[in-house]
């Protein structure tokens, strides 16, 4: 089997003086893109921050699926709102919940609920 057959072609110059021979190989074969493109060190770090985005999301998204709204809540003073968000749960589907953290959204408006 020759050079030529597997596609690497091997030329050799020389010069005047026999200690200063110069050889060079070229390699012909063809890679695919995805073999060269798998070791580029850009795409690494590419593929590295795509799974970290992917991750990321997934735990949020993971954080909210618990997470529950209860619009119309009037504000008491006298009662916990993790107490009173509780006992709706357990009165409304039977299920006694432990929660974690509760907090009012919006500007508090006089007179409104």
């Amino acid at each position: 089997m020759s050079y030529q057959q597997i596609g690497v072609t091997v030329s050799t110059q020389t010069t005047s003086d026999p200690a200063n021979v110069v050889a060079s190989t070229t390699d012909n074969t063809k890679k695919s893109y995805a073999s060269v493109a798998s070791t580029a060190p850009a795409v690494r770090y590419m593929h590295r921050n795509v799974v970290s985005a992917v991750y990321s999301d997934l735990e949020e998204k993971k954080k909210r699926a618990c997470s529950v709204v209860i619009c119309g809540l009037k504000a008491d003073e006298a009662y916990d709102d993790k107490a009173v968000a509780a006992g709706m749960i357990w009165q409304e589907f039977g299920r006694q919940v432990a929660v974690k953290a509760c907090r009012r959204l919006g500007k508090k408006v006089p007179d409104k609920i």
